[in-house]
């Protein structure tokens, strides 16, 4: 009984991983988001730590040196950064939510040491998930398209969007980037662990329709990263159920957009221009202001040598941000994971959050599935940060996992 509803929480965690649309506490309590994934991977840690203990294999964290050695400066030059930081408050609480993503993650991987139980529990929270996700984006188009305003005090409904052109579809995310990095993830799984499944070519597919509505270009260089990556590492098999996915999510797409834009419920040609026509490095664009926030990091770090070396404080950097209409605003940051790390924490921040998310998973197996995961996340973070974000660490974390059974218990 007991192990069911571990199970269950399991799958509850996973599949909710990233839903911040959802806040228990309702909207009154806007200044702390309690999402799903924090109230059941609470309650999955207190019966694991609580009643089962005896079952917790914490070894796999701890088989490989390097990452032992850089996981552990990761965390030190956090906790430095703290007592140089411009706000120490917003450090400690920031610092103290990581703490808790990193050790909710690794106790739940701790609990199934057998390779295939833990596929299993993958797929269904991605089945699970990416259900739960259609349903979020079908109210958000509600919401968008008619005169329906569906409104719950503890969800929030409002679209993601692109000026006026175009809503942008993130599921239970309220960025819809971060939203489909979750999505991305559980169109993964699915395909690498359960293509057998009749219910599965669907998923992948619609998976990739609504992957290509978000109109995110670090959604779409994260794509193309992962695809490249598994040409690269898999079989003429595989290759051809790659495509054939991929041709079915495209034609998909192509329709439902081409519809859309004929009956002009979107402005699709605005929408693109906005989207792709701007790359320069100014303030007048999207794509320009995520380029002129990473060169700002960077001139920032590099002419401040307390911060190069111990950061702003752990969380701080949206404070040292001037001249956004977000400026000041908590959630503000470098729109770079490595630019954030590198002001907020210091040079040897930076490097150590480099090699355990990239580095050492390559050199250790870079043929590995959850790997190719990786491999895209690195160039999503150049773009964008993921770094307060449960899946990234959980991703992280479940690679070292799968490395340590594949080593341990080859099946």
């Amino acid at each position: 009984m007991l192990n069911k509803l571990i199970n269950i929480l399991a799958i509850l965690t996973i599949s909710l991983i990233g839903a911040d649309r959802i806040n228990i506490l309702t909207d009154s309590f806007d200044f702390f988001v309690f999402t799903p994934f924090l109230l059941f991977s609470f309650l999955l840690v207190f019966l694991l730590v609580i009643y089962e203990n005896h079952n917790l294999n914490m070894s796999w964290f701890m088989t490989n040196n390097y990452f032992v050695l850089f996981f552990s400066l990761y965390f030190i030059t956090c906790i430095i950064s703290i007592f140089f930081s411009i706000d120490i408050y917003i450090s400690i609480k920031r610092f103290l939510l990581l703490v808790y993503l990193i050790f909710s993650s690794g106790i739940l991987l701790s609990y199934f040491n057998n390779k295939n139980e833990l596929k299993r529990i993958l797929v269904k929270s991605s089945i699970l998930g990416s259900i739960i996700f259609y349903i979020f984006n079908l109210i958000l188009i509600a919401n968008w398209f008619t005169n329906i305003d569906i409104d719950i005090s503890i969800i929030n409904f409002v679209p993601d969007q692109i000026a006026y052109f175009i809503p942008r579809l993130g599921g239970y995310t309220m960025d819809s980037n971060r939203g489909n990095v979750v999505l991305c993830f559980f169109t993964l799984i699915l395909f690498l662990f359960n293509r057998q499944s009749k219910i599965n070519f669907p998923i992948i597919v619609v998976n990739i329709c609504f992957l290509l509505l978000s109109f995110s270009r670090t959604i779409y260089l994260l794509l193309f990263m992962i695809l490249l990556y598994q040409l690269f590492i898999t079989k003429k098999e595989t290759r051809q159920s790659i495509f054939k996915s991929l041709i079915y999510g495209v034609l998909f797409f192509i329709i439902t957009v081409s519809y859309l834009s004929i009956n002009e419920y979107i402005n699709l040609e605005l929408a693109l221009n906005e989207r792709f026509d701007v790359f320069e490095i100014s303030r007048f664009s999207s794509a320009g202001i995520h380029l002129k926030l990473i060169y700002e990091g960077f001139y920032k770090a590099f002419n401040d040598f307390k911060i190069l070396l111990f950061g702003s404080g752990f969380g701080t950097s949206y404070l040292l941000i001037k001249g956004y209409y977000w400026s000041g605003v908590k959630y503000g940051n470098y729109h770079s994971l490595y630019i954030t790390s590198l002001v907020e924490s210091g040079f040897f921040n930076f490097v150590s959050i480099f090699m355990i998310s990239f580095l050492i998973p390559m050199i250790l197996d870079y043929k590995s599935y959850i790997f190719s995961f990786l491999f895209g996340l690195l160039f999503f973070n150049i773009f964008y940060q993921l770094i307060m974000e449960p899946l990234f660490w959980f991703s992280i974390l479940l690679f070292y996992k799968f490395y340590y059974l594949d080593f341990n218990y080859e099946k």
